[in-house]
């Protein structure tokens, strides 16, 4: 007699919520990313479409806001619309986590003109390098105020 061994496919892992959280944020966080470079690229086409001198203020917070940082209130946004019951595929939170991302970069910049910070991230302020700027194009008026 002949024995036979069956042989069942194995049925999928159970998932674990906590790394599927993980790497929702993840993807959420490149989804962050990816959005915020393309809102600064379409802006840049409507302002320099006015005038190329506009894009230099622009082109300033772009570095800024892309530059760095930890992205911590789009993540709480993300971590509270999912507690709240969205879907970890639900992009639809993207658009306000990039907005409370911009946000939050005007209130440093705010914070920065209203401390006269010169550096912020081991880089000179956004007031400070449209200053820069001012000075080095020649333009009318006080580059402190402009900056």
């Amino acid at each position: 007699m002949t024995a036979y061994a069956v042989v069942r496919p194995s049925s999928p892992e159970p998932s674990d919520p906590i790394q599927d959280l993980i790497g929702g944020t993840r993807s959420f966080l490149g989804q962050i990313e990816h959005r915020l470079e393309a809102f600064f690229e379409a802006e840049r086409a409507e302002w320099a479409s006015r005038h190329q001198e506009l894009t230099v203020g622009l082109d300033v917070l772009e570095t800024f806001v892309l530059g760095g940082g930890k992205r911590l209130r789009p993540v709480f946004a993300f971590h509270g619309f999912v507690a709240g019951g969205g879907s970890l595929d639900d992009d639809s939170i993207v658009d306000l986590a990039c907005a409370l991302e911009l946000l939050h970069g005007f209130a440093l910049i705010h914070d920065d003109v209203m401390d006269d910070s010169a550096l912020r991230r081991h880089q000179p302020t956004v007031h400070q390098q449209y200053r820069r700027h001012h000075q080095a194009a020649g333009w009318h008026g006080e580059e402190r105020r402009t900056g």
